[in-house]
């Protein structure tokens, strides 16, 4: 089984606890285990202890870093997550056809849940899942 875990993100939960027990189960299932992140994830500490505390190799694909607004009224939040949605499906077809995952797990819906609504999978026909905060 191969798993692509997707996180945008270099700080927080995101990497140093969902991230990292997603990573620890998947190699106890000697999974394949991937992540679609961006350069500052794959640079930051968060993301090294993943990788120290892993078994297996986790193969890295890189998507593009997304601009964050601090403005919080509708349009910025919905036009802040279509970015996040076009970087993430950018990234995601860049995988090299005979590299794509069985299932894409998506560490937090919230980056692009109203984009996901309106123009559907980023992943293409690749199944996925993830969670809502």
């Amino acid at each position: 089984m191969k798993l692509l875990i997707v996180e945008p993100l270099a700080k927080g939960h995101c990497i140093a606890l969902y991230t990292r027990f997603l990573v620890q189960a998947a190699s106890q299932r000697d999974w394949h285990i991937q992540l679609l992140t961006t350069e500052k994830v794959k640079d930051s500490d968060d993301f090294k202890l993943v990788q120290n505390e892993s078994s297996k190799e986790i193969e890295l694909f890189l998507m593009d870093d997304v601009y964050r607004t601090d403005k919080c009224d509708s349009l910025a939040l919905f036009l802040q997550q279509g970015r996040y949605y076009r970087a993430i499906k950018s990234g995601f077809s860049r995988i090299k056809p005979d590299h794509l995952p069985d299932i894409v797990y998506m560490i937090n819906f919230d980056h692009f849940d109203k984009a996901l609504s309106l123009w559907g999978s980023p992943f293409g026909s690749t199944a996925f899942t993830g969670m809502m905060m």
